[in-house]
């Protein structure tokens, strides 16, 4: 079933003005026209099929999938460390809590979620599959598009 949602490009608009003065428009682009599990290179579709070999795993990303598919976030990223990741957001080592401040909102009033994503073995890259199908999922306000 994911492999078929996958082939599917949704090019459904979603418009929304938010309390805080800023208006967003965001569509889909659609994955790319390949048969890989939600548009993910060769080398990352090959990871995630090796992770879906394991039951547990299957569950674990269907649990994954769904709260994606009802969450809007205006950031996410993925760290190893969350403490370090999280004081570098807030002693001003990166750009979003600023971009936050401009919007209005306190930093005080910033909501942070996690999830532990457990790699399955070294050199795995499986949180980074995770964190890009997730930003495809709900396409973040903040997150800034790698070059």
């Amino acid at each position: 079933m994911i492999k078929e949602y996958s082939r599917q490009n949704f090019y459904i608009e979603e418009e929304f003005l938010g309390p805080f003065k800023f208006h967003a428009k965001i569509w889909e682009q659609g994955f790319r026209d390949n048969n890989n599990m939600f548009g993910l290179n060769d080398s990352s579709n090959k990871e995630l099929e090796d992770y879906f070999l394991n039951r547990s795993n299957i569950a674990f990303f269907s649990s994954f999938f769904k709260e994606i598919c009802f969450i809007k976030p205006f950031y996410l990223g993925k760290a190893d460390n969350l403490r370090t990741r999280l004081s570098q957001h807030f002693k001003g080592k990166s750009v979003i809590i600023p971009q936050i401040i401009t919007k209005g909102i306190s930093e005080k009033d910033v909501w942070v979620g996690y999830k532990e994503i457990n790699k399955p073995g070294p050199g795995a890259k499986i949180n980074t599959i995770f964190e890009e199908i997730y930003s495809r999922r709900v396409k973040p306000g903040l997150t800034i598009k790698p070059n």
